[in-house]
């Protein structure tokens, strides 16, 4: 999934410096400020924060994904953390492997959309 957002970037910007700079940006985002963001919701005790919508925001980032087949992989059930959520809700890795695979066709989409709107 991050090859196919480097492509993305990498397209979009007309310079080296600045795709480099975004696709740090990008790589912090999902795997450093997300999961913080995440942690911080569930450590703020809300009372909208439910498991299953827990389990919906961790979808939105593949690396949580990720993470979450290899737990779900080696049976971690018993963990505490919000990727102990998606492990302990019963999902399978055939989900969870089903939602990688989205990401990479929607990215290889958007991707392939880009490519084809630059002027070679």
């Amino acid at each position: 999934t991050f090859i196919l957002i480097g492509y993305v970037v990498s397209l979009r910007s007309t310079e080296k410096a600045r795709a480099i700079g975004l696709l740090l940006f990008v790589w912090f985002l999902f795997v450093l400020i997300y999961d913080l963001v995440l942690l911080a919701l569930l450590v703020a005790d809300l009372s909208f924060m439910t498991p299953e919508l827990i389990n919906v925001l961790i979808a939105f980032n593949p690396t949580d994904i990720y993470r979450a087949i290899n737990l779900v992989a080696v049976g971690a059930e018993d963990l505490q953390g919000t990727l102990s959520l998606i492990a302990q809700s019963g999902l399978g890795l055939s989900v969870l492997y089903g939602l990688l695979i989205v990401w990479i066709i929607g990215l290889s989409i958007l991707a392939l959309s880009v490519f084809k709107c630059k002027k070679l």
